[in-house]
Formats: structure tokens, C-alpha cells, sequence
């Protein structure tokens, strides 16, 4: 599976994009753990502090939000993101809808044949600019 991590600054421009190959991923659930443990990754390499994470994984974003351990085959993962959660206050884990997503979901599918993590700053990848466009736009 591909993962793609569009990241944007608080007027929607692009800052990041990242798309990387998981072949060792087994479901759609710890694809979606794997993006987001790779966007806090990224996010504290770049030392951005206040971040709101969205994701159109619902049983994700309500893993992570969620009070008590977790004990399902991907807990650990789900843990691991909930104690780096701990270390930054002023983040925010929220879901969105899947329309308000197309440009990770783009850039996912563009992963699949790559070898190697790619990541394009500022610019971004210009394949993904009108999905980027249709997200800003997208209304709830």
C-alpha cells in the first residue's frame, strides 16, 4: 500500500508532500496508523508546533483520541502516536471527510510504484495541485 501526507500551513498552501510505499502493510486501518505516525514524524523533524492532523480514517483519529490502552493488533501503534501526543499540547488529531482528503489519497496512489520515500517541499507535487485546489474549496 502507498500512504500519501499532504501538509499545508494555516492558509491551505502546501508545505509537504510525501508519498512512500508500506508494502509490509496488511490493511487499510494501519495504512492509515503508518500516514499518520509518518506525518508526526515529519511534522516534529520540521519542528512545526501547532498542527492539527486530519484524516478521513474515523476508526483512526477515534483510536487516537480515545481514553485507555489499546489492545487490538495495531494498538501499539496507536500508542505509540497517543505518547507524542502527550508531548505536544497544541496538536490536534481531527477527522474530516473523505471529499476534503483527495489530495493524500492522490498522492497515496502515485506511492505504489515508488522505491523509495519522496518528498517535495513548498511547491509540491504538481500532479496533486488541483486535488490540493478541490480540498481548499470542498465545503462540509
Amino acid at each position: 500500500m502507498g500512504i500519501g501526507i499532504v501538509i499545508r500551513d494555516s492558509t491551505s498552501d502546501i508545505q509537504v508532500v510525501l508519498a512512500a510505499q508500506r508494502s509490509f502493510v496488511t490493511s487499510a486501518f494501519l495504512a492509515e496508523c503508518y500516514a499518520l505516525l509518518r506525518a508526526i514524524n515529519l511534522c516534529i523533524d520540521m519542528g512545526f508546533e501547532n498542527v492539527e492532523f486530519e484524516g478521513d480514517a474515523k476508526a483512526v483519529v477515534d483510536a487516537v483520541n480515545a481514553m485507555g490502552s489499546n489492545f487490538s493488533c495495531s494498538g501499539q501503534i496507536i500508542e505509540d502516536i497517543r505518547q507524542v501526543k502527550l508531548l505536544h499540547s497544541r496538536w490536534k488529531f481531527s477527522f474530516i471527510r473523505r471529499e476534503r482528503n483527495r489530495a493524500s489519497h492522490h498522492t497515496a496512489q502515485l506511492a505504489l510504484p515508488l522505491d523509495i520515500e519522496t518528498v517535495w517541499m513548498e511547491e509540491g507535487l504538481v500532479v496533486v495541485l488541483p486535488y490540493i485546489s478541490c480540498d481548499k474549496s470542498c465545503v462540509l
